[in-house]
């Protein structure tokens, strides 16, 4: 017996896909064969591919092809078909179908009218296509009368159009050029409206040189035999770089254009570069966005020399630790140091000897300028102190700073509020708001333009204060950095920490100085290096939790979060089959200590951040909130880690985001600190005050109108 189907069965034609496909054109050209009629040979040895919309349809192209003894593919073949009908193609597809005979539906229904087959290259889709290339010409150039205001029509003035009568389809030379004709088409008075916008009237100064007396005239001194050459990208005009051929075109318009005009379009050209590099230099002059991520690049530069320096000295580092710990003594330690202890949780409630000891905690802390913008603009404005203060662009029509807080005009801008105190806070003024909003909320509000060298000067000051501090610096923006400081902090020897039975339960005991004391110390000496620049910082044993702790610091503020586990886990912290080590601070917190609990913190931290609301998780913003509360109707971190499991949001979010998220809310964080970071791309933009002026405007148009 066979052991399958497969083994004696031949191949009929429908093993793989190409054997389905195959099957089903062969069955399509067998219902084709059926339809036609015998004796009517019109279209004999012509086979036809529609691509796209046609009128007539395709449906009816292929009734009256097959009809008159033609044949039809459904499904395009190099080898099977001879003429493509298409009313009009991409650039892509007419490069690939090059070597075809492009022709329009107009070529089959007139064909039968007539009684007999046509010459097809009367009705050729792209007169100007030429085999192998896929080169077109320019098409419809709008000419815009000056008394275009007063009338009801749009006149466009047709380029030349090009007819082979060569029997010969692979012909490269222009034999017969018609002179051109002119068009009437109707255009609405709103249209109208917006093409005086755009100014099209000063754009389109040569109008009355495009008409058929100049074409007939250009058509005489074109037609040589010459092949037909691409039209005039884009690309080209903006850096000015023109072919030989391309050149050549140009003066033979230039001949016809009378001097003044062409005086005029010269200077205009000439001038166009010039006139875009200086709105380039002013836009990203002024684009905060533009200042934010050159400063972060320049920073990350900097944190990597300085780690690559061997001279580099963290002098204020060492003496900020000798002075601490020349004040420690045995009878005063209790004050600047902090007992962190390690309790090993059984699995099975034994009280067997762990099978290994903790490692030291790892503490991080997240400094992070408040009101940044703000504060160093109001440095050498005391007099701002605890008032209403916003950063944006709006200014008034004068620009002084009185007229900027007088002005009552911003109740309707739409500028973006770049940055506010926590005094417009407290009515509701946020970060990104629009000021005409920001205006309507809090009628007293200050509004300030942007200082960006003062900026930069207050962000250098910091880091290279911090670094003075440790080399383990992480840059994330202009005013906020992550830095590792555990050798700081350390007290106890690591090789001292030894596992001790008590209370039935095997702990460790781990003495650092209180971060906070580091905390006073760099926010204190930051201020005063900056001018009166305030900063909030926030310790934890991980990024997560650093981050987290400054969010409890703001503003003006320090905090410290201590995780169970210690330090950043590399995965999910599941314990081992006996059991596991879990960091606590205050006796208060061993009874929460529970070997299947997934969450960092303990006590009323636990509590805070439970309540915490998704959207203040680092990394989860609205949307991805909004799509797990769809899901879920999960609002907060408590309601996500007690009602969703961690199946459940990987299949929402994906394997990655999901286990980010389902960490997160635990207070997990598997991400450490990066030192270097290599940009792959550079990305720019210009999104205003863009102003399309001469030959620009023609090219933007007759791409729209192609």
């Amino acid at each position: 017996m066979s052991r399958g189907y497969l083994g004696n069965h031949k191949d009929d034609g429908w093993s793989g896909y190409g054997g389905y496909m195959r099957a089903k054109i062969s069955k399509l050209e067998k219902q084709f064969n059926e339809q036609s009629e015998s004796g009517l040979s019109l279209f004999s040895g012509v086979s036809i591919y529609v691509n796209g919309y046609t009128d007539p349809p395709a449906l009816v192209l292929r009734d009256l092809i097959i009809r008159h003894g033609g044949r039809y593919q459904a499904y395009y073949s190099r080898s099977a078909v001879t003429h493509v009908i298409a009313s009009r193609l991409p650039y892509g597809k007419l490069n690939k179908l090059s070597d075809e005979k492009l022709v329009t539906a107009n070529w089959i229904t007139e064909s039968i009218e007539a009684g007999k087959l046509l010459p097809w290259q009367s009705y050729q889709l792209y007169p100007t296509h030429r085999s192998g290339t896929g080169q077109k010409t320019l098409k419809i150039i709008p000419v815009i009368p000056a008394d275009a205001t007063n009338s009801d029509k749009l006149e466009i003035v047709s380029p030349p159009s090009v007819t082979n009568t060569n029997k010969d389809p692979n012909t490269n030379v222009i034999t017969e050029m018609p002179s051109c004709s002119t068009h009437q088409l109707s255009s609405s008075s709103d249209k109208q409206a917006r093409v005086h916008q755009m100014r099209v009237d000063e754009c389109l100064s040569l109008n009355h040189v495009l008409k058929t007396d100049s074409c007939d005239s250009l058509n005489r001194k074109v037609q040589k035999n010459s092949p037909l050459k691409p039209a005039i990208t884009l690309k080209q005009l903006l850096n000015n770089k023109l072919d030989g051929d391309t050149l050549q075109t140009t003066n033979l318009i230039k001949d016809e254009v009378p001097s003044s005009v062409a005086s005029h379009t010269s200077i205009q050209q000439t001038s166009l570069k010039a006139s875009l590099d200086q709105k380039l230099a002013t836009f990203y002059s002024r684009s905060r966005l533009h200042h934010l991520s050159s400063w972060a690049k320049d920073l990350h530069s900097l944190v990597e020399e300085m780690r690559k320096n061997p001279e580099h000295n963290c002098d204020l580092g060492m003496e900020w630790f000798n002075q601490i710990s020349s004040d420690l003594s045995p009878s005063r330690s209790n004050k600047k140091t902090i007992e962190l202890r390690a309790r090993y949780v059984h699995c099975n409630h034994s009280n067997s000897y762990p099978l290994s000891k903790p490692q030291k905690p790892q503490i991080i802390f997240h400094i992070d300028m408040d009101c940044f913008f703000v504060s160093v603009s109001i440095r050498s404005r005391p007099e701002l102190k605890d008032k209403p203060v916003a950063i944006t662009h709006a200014k008034s029509s004068r620009g002084s700073f009185n007229d900027i807080r007088s002005s009552n005009k911003h109740t309707e801008s739409m500028s973006e509020v770049a940055s506010c105190s926590y005094t417009a806070r407290q009515v509701g003024v946020k970060n990104g708001m629009l000021l005409g909003r920001a205006k309507q909320l809090c009628p007293e509000l200050i509004v300030l333009p942007y200082e960006f060298e003062a900026y930069k000067s207050v962000s250098e000051l910091l880091y290279n204060t911090i670094s003075r501090f440790t080399r383990d610096i992480q840059a994330v923006s202009c005013d906020e950095l992550y830095a590792d400081c555990t050798e700081l902090l350390t007290y106890s020897n690591e090789n001292e920490i030894k596992p001790k039975l008590h209370d039935g339960n095997w702990e460790v005991t781990y003495q650092i100085i209180n971060p906070l004391i580091l905390g006073s110390y760099i926010r204190e000496l930051v201020k005063d290096i900056t001018g009166g620049c305030t900063a909030s910082i926030g310790f934890g044993t991980s990024k997560l939790l650093a981050r987290l702790a400054t969010k409890k610091a703001k503003p003006n503020g320090q905090y410290w979060l201590l995780g169970r586990s210690g330090s950043a886990c590399p995965k999910l912290d599941r314990p081992t089959k006996r059991g596991s080590w879990r960091w606590y601070s205050s006796e208060g917190d061993v009874e929460q200590l529970d070997v299947h609990s997934e969450c960092e913190l303990n006590g009323d931290e636990y509590q805070w951040l439970c309540d915490l609301p998704l959207t203040e998780i680092p990394s989860i913003g609205r949307s991805l909130a909004g799509k797990i509360f769809q899901a879920f109707d999960a609002k907060t971190c408590g309601q996500l880690m007690s009602e969703v499991s961690h199946n459940q949001i990987t299949n929402l979010l994906g394997k990655k985001t999901g286990n980010r998220v389902y960490m997160a809310c635990r207070g997990k964080d598997l991400d450490s600190l990066h030192f270097e970071k290599e940009y792959k791309s550079i990305s720019a933009s210009m999104n205003y005050g863009i102003r399309l002026s001469s030959i620009l405007i023609t090219f933007v148009i007759v791409f729209m109108m192609d």
